[in-house]
């Protein structure tokens, strides 16, 4: 199972429900940011400083506020850490349902999981962990 992972939704109530699973899978460190440039500067000082994330689970969307942002969406973060071939696994836990989108996820950016945010949504996310630590890849059944 992970030993680290960090979480990466503009809504609290999310961070908090992606977090609860995680403790009951027995994470010893979970890490919420609601940012995805907190995101980010996390995962990357992790690596520097050798304690490195095993996971990062994040939203697609976020939303504008007062803040300036460099990465303004989970695709964004994605897109650099991919770029800046940092080993982290991916999930990506979105409304989000285009077929399209969710292909360029999945085959483009090499994400591990994909599960749509809805009823099923929390159960499948504690699936799709345990698939995606287990080395599988995973998207929500009704997706696939």
């Amino acid at each position: 199972m992970f030993q680290k992972v960090i979480i990466s939704d503009d809504l609290g109530s999310v961070n908090h429900g992606v977090s609860s699973i995680l403790k009951d899978l027995g994470v010893p460190e979970i890490i919420q940011v609601q940012y995805c440039d907190d995101a980010y500067l996390k995962i990357k000082k992790g690596g520097m400083e050798a304690k490195p994330f095993d996971l990062l689970i994040t939203d697609l969307s976020f939303k504008m506020d007062h803040r300036e942002q460099r990465f303004a969406s989970g695709e964004a973060l994605i897109h650099e850490l991919r770029n800046g071939a940092l080993p982290i696994a991916i999930i990506v836990y979105s409304v989000e349902d285009r077929p399209l989108k969710l292909r360029k996820l999945m085959q483009g950016l090499q994400v591990n999981g994909f599960v749509n945010k809805g009823r099923n949504g929390l159960k499948e996310l504690r699936q799709c962990i345990d698939a995606v630590a287990q080395g599988h890849n995973f998207v929500s059944p009704h997706l696939e």
